[in-house]
């Protein structure tokens, strides 16, 4: 192996420990457990990403991003319970955060769990009622709930608050209505 071929790399990894310590987000180790999560996550490499983020996660279990991302990792895997326990544990952590809130929501929805992913855009939309994609999130999960009432008033909502989401919101809101009559 050439040692020169590296050694752009190495710099690389070296300069971002060490703006890891400066900066002081991360142990190191955590930190270069990070990095090598998000170059496997690259390389769509993503089962080796998870054991790194979790990695990661095991020395630094207080920081909401890095839940945010072994969430993501396991929901690219298809791995519900421990995508909805990361994103749960992130939202717990930052009480100002939507993010990691619609993204329960639509982990949820996938596993199946329409009121829990209800419940989760609720709660995100109490934080930040002006969060556009968790209001259209909501709406669709009232859809296949089956309260159509709720939905149509959801994507009026929408269509209010949002003008470039209107026509999508409008659009919805009479095929909503072509099947209740």
């Amino acid at each position: 192996m050439d040692l020169l071929a590296t050694y752009p790399r190495r710099l690389t990894l070296f300069a971002l420990l060490v703006a890891g310590l400066l900066i002081g987000l991360r142990t190191p180790i955590a930190f270069l457990n990070q990095w090598r999560a998000e170059q496997e996550v690259m390389s769509n490499n993503v089962p080796w990403a998870a054991s790194e983020y979790q990695r990661a996660v095991l020395l630094t279990p207080d920081d909401p991003e890095l839940l945010i991302n072994v969430g993501y990792a396991y929901t690219r895997r298809e791995r519900h319970a421990e995508a909805i326990a990361a994103y749960k544990q992130a939202a717990t952590l930052d009480k100002q955060s939507t993010e990691a809130l619609y993204l329960l929501a639509l982990e949820l929805q996938n596993a199946k769990d329409l009121s829990g992913a209800a419940a989760a855009m609720e709660e995100a939309l109490k934080r930040d009622p002006g969060e556009m994609r968790t209001r259209m999130l909501l709406a669709i999960v009232e859809t296949k709930q089956g309260r159509t009432g709720a939905a149509i008033a959801t994507w009026k909502e929408v269509a209010r608050r949002f003008p470039t989401a209107r026509p999508a919101a409008e659009g919805n809101i009479r095929d909503l209505e072509a099947k209740g009559k």
